[in-house]
């Protein structure tokens, strides 16, 4: 009996991704050894993308599941993606993109399908269409109500309201606030597979399924699938995945999180008294928490100077002052080539309104402030680093030219101010106001930080939003 009552409780779909699986990861154990053993390959697909036949290809697709498309073949670990652009097969290769090839997949010899591209034309099948992904435009920045069109606060303003939210908040005390909204997502060990699974399923389960309701049928499904492949595989790479390949997803997921920030600083709202971060708090904490945290997103920790632009009215960023500190309030998409920044903030037309800010960020910490994720992104030649949330920055210099402005930012370090077991704070300094943020014990709780400022010294209680923020 319980042997049925297992078998009722795993989907067919699940058994069919378990079982490649087995068969992908016996295939990759044998790629470092002499691999003898001739091993047919016998898929339709496989040998249709080989021959050219887009017929049975489409045929093909139709039928197939996204996991059964991204199989990787042996001997040498390769996609249908890979084989149809091996082979320069142009129509087959924008095909399987249209019924979402995964592009990030890499074969035996550590290669992306859109590596093997011969020519420009088949290197341009796998860019991204035209998009703000690197530029912050205005005009695309309405903001999404939640799913939950009939959520009710009576203690929050901020429920389904369509304030503009920013990606970035200008604060005498962002270096503060950087340090406890990173503090209350540190977790208590370092991750294991255990809280990585648990905190996929409460994405998938609270915040995917419910959010997806905003984005499109075909897109919802992909994203969706990607997150079930990184709970059953225990690989957190399908997180950056989904946030590559969907833009309309990564603008959702950005909105909630800014969204959220504003409603901690400035109504002072938790989950249990406010709707809105009930219904995606906890989700959008569980996505930044496993980029900061987990073990494999070490590797791709990233230093160095990157670029993003903002395409904004005019006057809109007046409060940008040189000396200025800022604090991220979401996932901010930057490149490590001007180029590309360049192309993606471009405004088009001549709008006399509009004026375009190039960002110029250099990134200091070894904090995971910033992600190379250009290896495992959906779009590999964009180059991309994803500066994490609650990361701080001053502003350094800022250079005003009739068509551009150039804004250079520098991290500011926050390494240091807890010790090993979080006990410890020390002192920083703000160059916009004397304010000394004074070595002090937490007693196990960020929201009571000791300010020393120039008359005095003032306790700052985390229910009481008494640090000012300049919009």
């Amino acid at each position: 009996m319980q042997r049925i009552k297992r078998s009722e409780t795993i989907s067919n779909d699940e058994i069919g991704l378990q079982t490649q699986l087995r068969q992908s990861k016996l295939f990759q154990h044998h790629r470092g050894h002499p691999f003898h053993s001739a091993i047919p390959v016998s898929s339709p697909l496989y040998l249709a993308c080989q021959n050219n036949d887009l017929a049975l290809v489409e045929s093909c697709l139709k039928k197939m599941k996204p996991e059964e498309i991204d199989f990787q073949y042996p001997p040498n670990n390769e996609t249908a993606l890979h084989v149809a652009t091996r082979n320069q097969h142009k129509e087959i290769i924008r095909t399987l993109l249209f019924y979402g090839a995964q592009r990030s997949l890499r074969n035996a010899h550590d290669q992306q399908a859109y590596q093997l591209a011969e020519t420009d034309e088949i290197k341009d099948l796998f860019k991204r269409q035209k998009s703000s992904r690197f530029a912050f435009l205005h005009s695309r920045c309405k903001t999404t109500t939640l799913s939950q069109s009939k959520i009710k606060c009576e203690s929050c303003s901020l429920v389904n309201d369509n304030t503009f939210y920013e990606w970035e908040l200008v604060d005498r005390n962002a270096s503060q606030k950087a340090l406890r909204f990173r503090h209350e997502l540190k977790p208590s060990t370092s991750m294991k597979e255990k809280e990585l699974k648990q905190r996929l399923y409460s994405i998938k389960k609270g915040y995917i399924n419910a959010r997806l309701q905003d984005v499109s049928a075909v897109d919802g499904a992909r994203i969706c699938n990607y997150f079930k492949r990184a709970l059953l595989q225990q690989d957190p790479y399908y997180i950056i995945t989904a946030y590559t390949i969907c833009q309309n997803f990564s603008e959702l997921l950005n909105k909630d999180m800014a969204r959220n920030v504003i409603h901690d600083l400035k109504n002072g709202c938790s989950k249990f008294s406010c709707d809105c971060l009930y219904s995606t708090e906890d989700g959008t904490k569980s996505i930044t928490n496993i980029l900061l945290h987990h073990p494999k997103f070490q590797k791709v920790s990233f230093k160095g100077e990157v670029y993003r632009g903002i395409v904004v009215p005019k006057n809109t960023l007046d409060h940008y002052k040189v000396g200025s500190y800022i604090i991220t309030t979401t996932f901010l998409s930057t490149s490590k080539d001007p180029a590309v920044a360049q192309a993606f903030c471009d405004k088009g037309s001549a709008n006399p309104t509009m004026h375009s800010f190039f960002c110029i960020y250099e990134i200091l910490n070894d904090n995971r402030s910033g992600l190379d994720i250009s290896k495992i992104s959906e779009f590999e030649d964009e180059n991309e680093v994803l500066i994490l949330p609650y990361s701080a920055f001053l502003i350094t210099k800022i250079e005003e030219g009739p068509e551009t402005t150039n804004i250079y930012l520098k991290e500011h370090c926050l390494k240091h101010m807890f010790g090993n077991d979080g006990s410890q704070e020390y002192s920083i300094q703000s160059i916009m106001r004397p304010v000394e943020l004074v070595r002090s014990s937490l007693l196990n709780n960020i929201s009571e930080i000791v300010l020393q400022e120039d008359d005095g010294i003032r306790l700052r209680s985390k229910t009481m939003p008494a640090l000012e923020t300049n919009f």
